[in-house]
């Protein structure tokens, strides 16, 4: 099973009922960017680079075997939607591992995580919304959504093309 995008808690009785595991595609580099809304929390901190991590699921939060990282360039003149859609392609990429050992019937392998380094994040509160705006961060800006938006409405990336009847 692959998880991307599913913010919830997998309860340790559907964990063992998938045979192969679960695989989690976690927008940020694990264990230093547990928890929730990850990419938000990398720019605000000014990592150069961001990472997606893909790992598998355990009875933890985010504390399952690393099986990669993929990162990319801290852009700051786009936004943060921009940064998280760049994100989830980024760690659907490391999978192909993990699916050449499901086509053989073997679960997905990964490095365990050094708890040294680990740190969880809560949802942002308006002091960390404001600390974010007040560095020149954007949540979103104008070009960004209208370039994210044109990957799922071609007439919004090119006007003069008309819409399917």
């Amino acid at each position: 099973m692959i998880s991307v995008r599913f913010s919830l808690i997998f309860k340790p009785d559907l964990i063992d009922r998938v045979p192969l595991g679960i695989v989690n595609i976690h927008p940020g580099p694990l264990p230093g960017y547990r928890g929730l809304f990850a990419p938000f929390w990398q720019i605000l901190h000014g990592e150069e680079e961001l990472g997606c991590t893909l790992h598998v699921i355990d009875p933890g939060i985010d504390t399952g075997d690393v099986i990669g990282i993929a990162r990319l360039p801290h852009r700051p003149d786009r936004s943060l939607i921009w940064h998280a859609a760049q994100l989830y392609p980024a760690g659907i990429a490391l999978l192909d591992p993990v699916l050449d050992a499901a086509r053989q019937g073997q679960a997905a392998r990964g490095s365990r995580q050094d708890d040294s380094d680990s740190r969880y994040f809560r949802m942002p509160g308006s002091e960390e919304f404001a600390a974010f705006r007040e560095a020149g961060h954007q949540m979103v800006n104008s070009r960004d959504y209208v370039e994210l938006l044109g990957a799922f409405v071609p007439s919004v990336r090119d006007p003069e093309r008309k819409a399917a009847p």
